[in-house]
């Protein structure tokens, strides 16, 4: 996808995220710069564009996924659990409640646990 392209799709869903009462902190002038480069394969957003540019993402994978090939779906389970994570940081600003964090995520010892904590407790998942 062209920068162009997804600044546009990016702004149409700044506008669905407005409608549905949210307040999205928006990127401003996207460009290929903020992506990296070969020499310098740098992420630069901001912290605050970076959160918001994550659901983007990953409504991007859940309506284009599929044109990824097969391995795309961890791609979108990644994406999702750290949306469920993000959407706890912002409830609970200061601090996790234990109790909290699992119903999020899954009791880590689960098998059928979240991708996310999967990878950060055993690692059994491979990206």
């Amino acid at each position: 996808m062209s920068v162009m392209r997804m600044r546009e799709e990016l702004t149409r869903w700044y506008a669905a995220e407005r409608r549905a009462g949210r307040n999205p902190t928006e990127i401003n002038g996207l460009d290929t710069r903020m992506f990296g480069s070969d020499v310098d394969p740098k992420y630069k957003l901001k912290g605050a564009e970076s959160n918001w540019f994550v659901g983007f993402v990953v409504s991007l994978l859940e309506q284009r996924g599929h044109v990824l090939g097969p391995g795309f779906e961890i791609l979108l389970a990644l994406g999702q659990d750290l949306l469920r994570l993000l959407d706890l940081m912002r409830t609970h600003l200061y601090q996790f409640p234990p109790d909290a964090a699992l119903d999020q995520i899954g009791p880590v010892t689960s098998d059928r646990g979240s991708v996310l904590s999967r990878l950060i407790v055993d690692r059994s998942c491979h990206v």
